[in-house]
């Protein structure tokens, strides 16, 4: 599997590239458009998953500082939900947990 990620943010994007490995990531900033197109883009270059992943503020008072939201399903702009691949979910939540991180799935907006 080869690994694509889109971010918003340049920052975000730094620090994924940063952990190395089979990864492409990509910043798009805070526009759908370019998200998209960002997306078809890695999938045209061999990518066979994407991610979208970066920070986030404020989200839920009963989230601590640091806390790993990992999406159950996502909510667009429009209300029309979409659900997440489940075994994929399941072995992210796996391996993050195995490696002492606490994560919360959760719907994301």
């Amino acid at each position: 599997m080869r690994l694509g990620i889109v971010t918003g943010t340049r920052i975000e994007a730094s620090c994924l590239a940063a952990g190395g490995g089979e990864v492409d990531v990509v910043c798009s900033g805070a526009d759908a458009g370019r998200a998209r197109a960002a997306a078809l883009r890695l999938i045209a270059e061999g990518c066979t998953a994407l991610a979208s992943a970066g920070t986030a503020g404020g989200l839920d008072d009963a989230l601590a500082p640091g806390a790993l939201v990992i999406a159950g399903s996502v909510v667009a702009v429009d209300g029309t939900g979409y659900a997440t691949d489940e075994r994929w979910r399941v072995a992210l939540v796996e391996r993050l947990s195995a490696g002492g991180l606490a994560v919360r799935i959760a719907i994301v907006a």
